[in-house]
């Protein structure tokens, strides 16, 4: 009526409020009493009079009441002007972003289709007529923006040409990104409209975002639906080629019989069964052999009853290299080769140690620190040094050859390492190898003062295979001795292991292009019940594998929408001098060339869809090299966002009332802000209307 229409009609029903002034009116309206009387000659003029003026009064009150409790129902009700009343009016200076999540959760399907056909649709249907538009996807919304227009018809094209990311919804991201697109228009009224999917792993991250001035309204579509998921592939220890701990995850209230396989170039290797419970996670282990992976890559796939099936399936890629070479060196050998320090470790790596080159992952040898020199580190590719007193120059110039080559190190202490000698010629102030100064050698006394490994960096890719699961088994042995070191001015040290007490107890550096890692407790049995436990052994063969990089491991992982940063040195040095850039093939078959920069190192940033990333090197022309393989890259979802819950309470509860507004799909409004002025008028005109009736109550009953 009169070109509005009303924001929230469900105020409407409170219509039935209107029948309190009726009863009111009624209920304290004047009754006459007839009476007899002797004489009424000389007052019934008077009488008439007054008795029609109180009815008017009464009139009056009646009216007021119900004037007022119309206006607050509708004040309740928001009413606003419609915009195609509105030639060149508010509608036509007002500025409006469509923000259409466009995350892989919005591909699931239902029996209207797939939710994001579903939102491209319901977000035109939003669309009125005259104003400043703009359509953006959740997911990268900056490369989308082609500024402001008045165009519908172009608004519409944008939106149809919206496709699917594999990213998650970053709604705090987008919502930043289009109040800096608002501060680019000059109109008045602005509103930001979100269309999205009931995904509640998300919504926390909009709190305190929304920009101020600017109206808000969020559509949610789809609901709760059955969902299997794959949130993670890990190698398992690194003395098993084979095993796979794969995490699937039943997203659904009731329960789930899956199938799990392994899949490479569409042939499947593996197959495991399983059965989950409603919102169960579970690790399968699964044996595949690296022989049958066409390039050492594949991907693991669910199947079961599922209605997203973008997250049935993770890539994975493993990478394989001859057997580790592994020189131990202790102080002083011992006839007895079960009484020498680093015998645990060798056993650790080989089957038998007293025949070397046997086993299938490394090669090991052991000897005396006086025999170390640079021509005994010729063809070692990962250096144990155990219970050192110390270094000579010439020595620690040696090692740190090796190193600055690639090679890696192992140090673990024990009560001969002399802290002097160390810190002066392997530490020098942070310009050696070592990764920090030693300070003293720390005993426990008595049973109380042993320590435990109390926290641990299980992010480190050297103790990966200790993940939150499994960190327990790092934090059952006891040590008696261990060396105690400052951190405080190590630059470039990483602690990924301390003590109950806080002192270090696995410390990792950088140098050159390889790397030391530094034990502060011993690795025999003297002082530690370590290697009598099951940590000890995928300890050390997840340290000697991660020096030298060598073997079947998987290979480094990237989260879509995650850039993927390269470096020279992941390629053979051979020919990293003539290195200039890298052709990036992407899963859609597509080529993208990115070059190095100043510091070696090349980042592509197209990850929109999980899938095997194949990236060679490029001499000085955008042709590959021949001979080098190339560096298979696995992009995945992110797990986070396959857990798909109702997110229409959570919204509520998140973003203030007042500034959100559910809408059922399907159905049309236009919303303006003019309805929160016209709201705030009826409020102050009932105000003003219950003012008035307290005065003439007052001079009524008066």
């Amino acid at each position: 009526m009169f070109g509005y229409a009303l924001a929230n009609p469900v105020f409407l029903y409170a219509l039935a409020a209107l029948s309190v002034p009726v009863i009111i009116h009624l209920l304290f309206k004047s009754r006459r009493n007839v009476s007899p009387f002797s004489s009424v000659v000389f007052i019934v003029k008077s009488a008439v009079v007054k008795s029609r003026r109180m009815r008017f009064r009464e009139l009056i009150l009646f009216l007021l009441r119900f004037l007022a409790f119309s206006f607050i129902i509708l004040a309740f009700a928001q009413p606003y002007k419609k915009g195609s009343s509105q030639s060149g009016g508010l509608r036509e200076r007002k500025a409006i972003i469509v923000l259409i999540d466009n995350a892989f959760p919005m591909s699931r399907r239902t029996d209207r289709g797939m939710l994001f056909e579903e939102a491209k649709a319901l977000a035109e249907k939003m669309l009125g007529e005259g104003g400043q538009f703009a359509a953006l996807p959740v997911c990268n919304p900056d490369h989308s923006w082609g500024g402001w227009t008045s165009s519908l018809s172009v608004v519409r094209h944008a939106i149809s040409e919206m496709k699917i990311s594999g990213e998650c919804p970053a709604y705090a991201e987008a919502i930043t990104r289009c109040a800096a697109f608002f501060a680019l228009s000059d109109a008045p009224a602005k509103e930001l409209l979100l269309v999205c999917s009931a995904q509640a792993s998300r919504w926390s991250d909009v709190r305190d975002v929304l920009p101020s001035g600017v109206g808000f309204r969020c559509i949610t579509i789809g609901d709760e639906a059955p969902n299997l998921a794959i949130t993670s592939v890990r190698k398992a220890l690194a003395g098993d080629e084979k095993g796979f701990q794969v995490e699937i995850a039943n997203f659904s209230p009731t329960p789930q019989k899956t199938v799990l396989k392994c899949l490479s170039d569409e042939s499947e290797i593996a197959t495991v069964p399983s059965e989950l419970r409603p919102w169960q996670k579970v690790s399968v282990a699964v044996d595949v052999d690296p022989g049958k992976l066409a390039g050492g890559t594949g991907r693991f796939v669910v199947s079961g009853t599922d209605s997203l099936d973008a997250d049935d399936s993770r890539w994975f890629s493993l990478s394989a290299g001859k057997p580790v070479s592994v020189l131990c060196v202790e102080e002083r050998l011992s006839p007895s080769l079960s009484d020498q320090q680093t015998y645990y470790i060798r056993m650790a790596l080989e089957p038998d140690p007293a025949s070397p080159g046997r086993g299938t992952r490394c090669w090991t040898e052991s000897d005396e620190s006086a025999k170390l020199d640079e021509k005994r580190l010729t063809g070692v590719d990962v250096l144990v040094l155990s219970d050192i007193t110390g270094l000579t120059p010439n020595q620690t110039r040696a090692i740190e050859q090796f190193v600055s080559a690639g090679g890696g190190v192992a140090i673990f202490g024990g009560p001969a390492m002399n802290a002097s000698i160390w810190n002066a010629n392997a530490w020098r102030n942070g310009a050696g190898f070592l990764p920090l100064a030693i300070k003293e050698t720390g005993r426990a006394i008595s049973e109380s003062d042993k320590r435990y490994i109390s926290e641990l960096d299980s992010s480190n890719s050297l103790l990966s295979a200790f993940g939150r699961e499994s960190r327990g088994a790092l934090s059952v042995p006891e040590f008696s001795l261990w060396m105690r070191a400052d951190v405080g001015d190590a630059r470039g040290t990483r602690v990924m292991a301390r003590f109950d007490n806080g002192d270090p107890a696995i410390v990792g550096k950088d140098f050159g292009r390889g790397k030391v890692v530094f034990f502060t407790f011993p690795c025999d049995n003297r002082f530690s019940d370590l290697p009598r436990r099951m940590a000890f052994v995928p300890l050390v063969n997840e340290t000697i594998a991660g020096l030298a990089g060598q073997g079947w491991r998987r290979s480094r992982e990237a989260i879509c929408g995650a850039p993927i940063v390269m470096r020279r040195s992941e390629f053979p040095q051979a020919v990293e001098s003539s290195a200039r850039g890298v052709l990036v093939n992407l899963p859609s078959g597509e080529r993208q060339y990115i070059g190095f920069g100043e510091k070696g190192d090349a980042e592509f940033k197209g990850t929109v869809m999980p899938g095997i990333y194949a990236l060679k090197l490029c001499g000085d022309s955008e042709i590959p090299i021949q001979d080098v393989p190339a560096l298979n890259i696995p992009v995945n979802l992110d797990p986070a966002g396959s857990d798909q819950r109702r997110a229409g309470d959570i919204a509520r509860f998140v973003i203030p009332p007042k500034m959100i507004d559910t809408i059922i799909p399907g159905e049309r409004q236009d919303s303006v802000n003019s309805g929160g002025q016209a709201g705030r008028a009826l409020l102050v005109a009932a105000l003003c209307l219950l003012g008035a009736e307290m005065v003439i109550a007052n001079r009524l009953r008066l």
